[in-house]
């Protein structure tokens, strides 16, 4: 399953609604702590049954991407930081 949003459907709608799907957040130039901070919390409320993960992409990602539109990328390309669980 690919979700691209923009804000329009918020983090913990997509956890609750989707209990059993491994969730991705993806973030582009952006401090991801203050998101974790976020969302760590909420994780632990919830009685998920699947991952998350949250993967920082640097401002120069524009070369990851295809002129047909497909993404290629490697975990050693992004920042991968582990979520606390319960």
């Amino acid at each position: 399953m690919f979700w691209g949003g923009a804000g329009e459907v918020g983090s913990e709608t997509l956890c609750t609604r989707y209990r059993a799907t491994h969730l991705v957040f993806a973030k582009w130039n952006t401090n991801l702590h203050p998101f974790i901070a976020l969302i760590e919390p909420l994780l632990k409320n919830i009685g998920r049954s699947a991952p998350e993960e949250v993967l920082g992409f640097a401002d120069d990602t524009p070369h990851f991407i295809s002129r047909t539109g497909e993404i290629s990328v490697s975990f050693k390309e992004v920042t991968h930081p582990r979520l606390a669980m319960p």
